[in-house]
């Protein structure tokens, strides 16, 4: 059930009443910091039940209220009626038809690890993910210093990115990108090895890609559906540019030392299975996996039925990706 005003004003009362006895025992109130965190099984037990935006907002509302805190607390709270709304509705939503309950239930718990880490600049690591996909790999490698990371769909290798930190960490790996002007930047912009490339289920040499001025939503015509088509024709017309191709398998024969991926971000709009399918899973294993699930629902449900059958479960879900680990790693109790 979706919260109504009469609900949302009840439970932020109830909410409140139970920070002012946080903060009361807690004085001064301070989230863990990010080195404390050695593994995300400790930010799991962390026993705060709001999420952290929610409760930054709370805290600035108390501190402030007197000089436009009041103001600052309604002008987030579509923010925080969102909070309620995932945990109210998401057992309900369009995403159960898909994912068992049980999953439904560790995702609730995993939600707030994103938003720990969304102010992540004050505690001077150079987070870019769009939506904390890069932080949540980072918990999940227990800041691990050297590792080996896959960027398919990379863009420019830095705006927005998922692995620009873990270059900066001093990790090896590589970046992809199909669009040869986006790629350009992306040269300039990483140190890593980089292909101008469109990663594939196999290598059909030459194809046609569909770009346009808004080039992150750049993907192969044999991917391109009707939606999102529109998509692109929302914002600028598209032109159609041939592109190479190769699959995974083939580009992680120039590494063959490596048969272990530390986080692999997947984002080639449309396209992510066929690139899945293009793996050899006996052959390479992988901690972490983050998949733009770009609302395709049949394709939603065709990834998630060939990482299960791989051996990987869904951690958690923003706005746009998924985020896979290994079944052995979905391990917590609560």
């Amino acid at each position: 059930m979706i919260v109504g005003g009469g609900g949302v004003l009840f439970r932020l009362l109830k909410i409140s009443y139970h920070h002012k006895t946080y903060l009361k025992h807690s004085s001064p109130l301070k989230y863990p910091k990010l080195e404390t965190l050695s593994d995300y099984k400790q930010a799991l037990a962390i026993k705060n039940s709001l999420t952290y935006r929610l409760g930054e907002a709370f805290i600035y509302y108390y501190k402030w209220w007197w000089c436009g805190g009041l103001w600052y607390f309604f002008l987030n709270f579509p923010n925080i009626r969102d909070n309620f709304r995932i945990v109210d509705s998401l057992s309900r939503g369009s995403e159960a038809s898909v994912l068992s309950q049980d999953t439904l239930q560790r995702i609730k718990k995993i939600e707030a690890i994103a938003d720990i880490f969304w102010n992540s600049k004050l505690q001077g690591i150079p987070f870019r993910g769009q939506l904390g996909q890069d932080a949540i790999a980072y918990v999940l490698n227990c800041h691990k210093k050297q590792g080996f990371f896959v960027d398919i769909g990379a863009h420019d290798g830095k705006n927005i990115s998922n692995t620009y930190l873990f270059e900066q960490l001093g990790w090896s790996g590589f970046c992809v990108e199909a669009n040869p002007l986006t790629f350009k930047r992306l040269q300039q912009n990483r140190k890593c090895d980089v292909y101008n490339l469109a990663v594939y289920s196999k290598n059909i040499g030459i194809t046609k890609m569909a770009t346009s001025k808004s080039d992150t939503l750049d993907t192969l015509e044999v991917n391109l559906t009707l939606s999102h088509k529109k998509r692109i024709e929302a914002n600028a017309s598209i032109t159609y540019i041939e592109v190479p191709t190769a699959t995974f398998d083939e580009i992680m024969e120039n590494y063959p030392q490596v048969s272990h991926i530390d986080f692999m971000s997947l984002d080639v709009e449309g396209g992510e299975l066929e690139v899945l399918k293009g793996i050899d899973f006996s052959k390479y294993r992988f901690s972490c996996i983050a998949i733009e699930h770009n609302y395709f629902k049949d394709a939603q449900r065709e990834v998630i039925s060939l990482l299960n059958a791989k051996g990987y479960r869904i951690l958690m879900w923003n706005g746009w990706d998924y985020l896979f680990v290994p079944k052995e790693n979905i391990y917590w109790n609560q």
